[in-house]
């Protein structure tokens, strides 16, 4: 929250919606802290699971024209919203935006194995789509700590799928390409737009094996969940299976 009052909104009309997804901290009283620096909107939603607390916002809320995600690991530039308002003015035939990520590393420093971009994506959510603006090709779509999309999108997929995504319990990755698949299955085009730019704030703990390994694990899931069995001779010949 002290990040966003440093973003730019003039000229912007915006609400952030806050869903508090069942906390037993303080985070109530935080968000009541920044109310007067903000224009913010706290709900709150006691079924866990990241989808519900979407969903709510969605149920509940007096949607603007464009709705934008992000997580609260997320620091955004000062120039965010400007740049998200500048994307949909360019591209009015387009519905479904994502932004570029880059990562803020503990200390600052990157580990030497997690310099490939293969690990920066899967493990740490770092964005680099393309240098400039550029289509999604199937079957990319953006990140789900920096995308936005028009309210129009609403009229045909109107919820995400609270089956997956992050929980407690029985974690599945996938939640919002999930939902941005679904958008695509019922013909919007997706436009990576660079200019909007977040960091993602990592942890020291994801920077450890049992952390790298519960999250291929739950990646692995979500994979199948949203694409399907890649290479099925091998599930169908797995012993623990049989």
């Amino acid at each position: 929250l002290e990040d966003f009052t440093h973003v730019d909104r003039t000229a912007i009309d915006c609400s952030l919606v806050i869903i508090d997804n069942n906390s037993s901290d303080d985070t109530a009283e935080v968000v009541k802290e920044y109310g007067a620096q903000l224009p913010i909107s706290y709900l709150r939603e006691a079924r866990p699971g990241k989808n519900c607390a979407l969903n709510k916002a969605l149920r509940e809320c007096s949607l603007k024209d464009i709705v934008v995600f992000t997580d609260d690991d997320v620091t955004p530039t000062r120039n965010w919203f400007q740049e998200i308002v500048s994307s949909v003015r360019k591209w009015p035939g387009i519905a479904v935006f994502g932004g570029k990520i880059e990562l803020m590393w503990p200390d600052n420093k990157q580990p030497e194995w997690g310099i490939p971009d293969w690990m920066m994506g899967f493990a740490f959510t770092r964005h680099h789509y393309a240098e400039g603006e550029a289509f999604y090709k199937p079957p990319d779509c953006p990140f789900g700590p920096n995308f936005w999309v028009r309210k129009v999108v609403f009229q045909k997929v109107p919820f995400f799928d609270e089956t997956i995504g992050p929980r407690p319990t029985n974690r599945i990755l996938g939640d919002e390409t999930s939902f941005l698949q679904d958008l695509r299955r019922h013909g919007f085009e997706m436009l990576h737009y660079p200019d909007a730019e977040v960091y993602h704030r990592i942890v020291r703990e994801a920077c450890t094996i049992p952390w790298l390994r519960r999250r291929a694990y739950t990646y692995g899931r979500g994979r199948i969940r949203t694409y399907g069995l890649h290479r099925r001779n091998i599930y169908f010949k797995n012993k623990v299976r049989s």
